[in-house]
């Protein structure tokens, strides 16, 4: 095992990356998959007629529409969607930007 002078096993660092990386690998594999598969679980404004919404309609493809979603305005989130997807859209905008500070803390501490 490889230590630098603090005393920080490296090895064992990348292959808890590895591993946490491939568990997550793994599920958004099968979250692709599965997406298509049952509309009514995971595209249910589409879906049923009556909650049917503009946004909902457009067709993002398998995975692009993991950044298009994130053009939308929060006036149009909140006009169509509603609170609740404003709210998931803001969490999940937060959860980027933190993921960004810990990726450049990762890149400064290496």
């Amino acid at each position: 095992m490889s230590q630098d002078p603090l005393g920080i096993d490296q090895t064992a660092s990348v292959l808890r990356g590895l591993v946490y990386g491939s568990v997550f690998g793994f599920c958004f594999i099968i979250y692709l998959i599965v997406r298509p598969r049952y509309p009514l679980a995971f595209n249910f404004r589409n879906t049923v007629q009556e909650f049917n919404t503009p946004l909902a309609s457009e067709n993002h493809g398998t995975i692009t529409w993991i950044w298009r979603i994130f053009r939308y305005s929060d006036d149009e989130m909140m006009e169509h969607c509603g609170m609740d997807g404003i709210v998931l859209i803001r969490i999940l905008r937060l959860g980027t930007k933190l993921s960004y500070v810990g990726i450049f803390n990762a890149i400064y501490l290496f």
